[in-house]
């Protein structure tokens, strides 16, 4: 017999910093996201000059850690808010879940 597995994919496009940041993650039916996967990228001005920003990773909801974390020049001001960020969304999940 065949058991089909069903998914929720849940997605938000938020700011942090300005930075228009990516976040999803996807979790069984009766369940909550164990991790969040985010992506931000934008063109900043830097001492005069135009500076291309990419950040990419996991965060484990679990844990309070990155992981797979591959980034090019972000302060890290934008580390802690975007954690945050991806707290809230995590949060807005589980109320979403559990009305």
């Amino acid at each position: 017999m065949m058991v089909i597995n069903y998914s929720i994919l849940a997605r938000s496009e938020e700011q942090v910093q300005g930075i228009n940041v990516s976040l999803s993650t996807e979790f069984e039916e009766g369940g909550l996201p164990a991790s969040v996967t985010f992506n931000a990228s934008t063109n900043i001005v830097v001492n005069g000059q135009d500076v291309y920003m990419s950040m990419g990773g996991d965060y484990n909801l679990e844990f309070g850690l990155f992981s797979g974390l591959s980034n090019s020049s972000f302060p890290a001001s934008f580390i802690v808010e975007l954690e945050n960020k991806i707290k809230e969304f995590f949060d807005s999940v589980k109320a979403s879940r559990e009305s």
